[in-house]
């Protein structure tokens, strides 16, 4: 083995050593983290995206066009949103850890809104960018 490979292992090594020491330190940060807000503030949830296993129940929601989907709702909060892609309506729920209970903060049949061409929208709104690019176009502009 010549030196230099020896060098390189050497210095593998080190990285390697450095990176899980970091990742120790990463991990007790957040278990610290998550220790301190569930103390601090009972309300707040933090959690980690479920693992979804194919069971009969998922089975049927999925034959059932309904879509869950896992959500963060604000900083410390999460929640699920429900969809149901055959009746065009949603329904979004957070969990009060304080509680352990989910509550329902609003459903919406989304159907209509999915109609609209333009809503809500800052300029240039898309009938502006259309005439920008029309008259880009009348220019030979490409």
């Amino acid at each position: 083995m010549n030196q230099r490979s020896v060098h390189f292992r050497g210095s593998l090594s080190s990285a390697l050593w450095l990176i899980g020491a970091g990742l120790a330190v990463n991990a007790i940060v957040l278990v610290w983290s998550h220790v301190k807000s569930d103390s601090a503030d009972a309300g707040n949830v933090v959690m980690a995206a479920p693992l979804v296993k194919p069971t009969v129940a998922h089975n049927a929601s999925v034959q059932q066009n309904i879509r869950i989907v896992p959500t963060q709702i604000s900083a410390a909060r999460w929640g699920v949103v429900l969809v149901n892609t055959r009746t065009g309506v949603m329904a979004v729920y957070r969990f009060v850890g304080s509680q352990s209970r989910i509550q329902l903060m609003a459903s919406r049949d989304f159907r209509a809104d999915l109609k609209l061409k333009d809503f809500n929208n800052l300029p240039p709104t898309p009938a502006q960018v259309k005439a920008m690019v029309s008259a880009g176009k009348a220019l030979g502009q490409r």
